[in-house]
């Protein structure tokens, strides 16, 4: 699996942007080590948001959503 983020300056502040990346790779290698079976090329692109939005946003809320999506795109392949 190979997948790639895209964060803008719109989203935030760098401190910010760089949070996001390293719970998004936290995550996937945690689906590696997990044996993923699955062969996908993925890219995660942070939307802007409401000013702070991202600054608050607890990292169990960001888990729960990434296995939402994750889920949602296990049932279409």
């Amino acid at each position: 699996m190979r997948f790639g983020v895209t964060a803008s300056r719109k989203v935030g502040p760098a401190v910010t942007r760089n949070k996001l990346k390293r719970w998004c790779r936290e995550y996937f290698r945690a689906l590696a080590k997990a044996g993923n079976p699955f062969e996908v090329e993925i890219n995660i692109v942070f939307k802007p948001m409401d000013k702070h939005f991202y600054d608050g946003l607890p990292h169990a809320e960001f888990i729960k959503a990434m296995d939402r999506g994750f889920h949602n795109i296990g049932k279409n392949l």
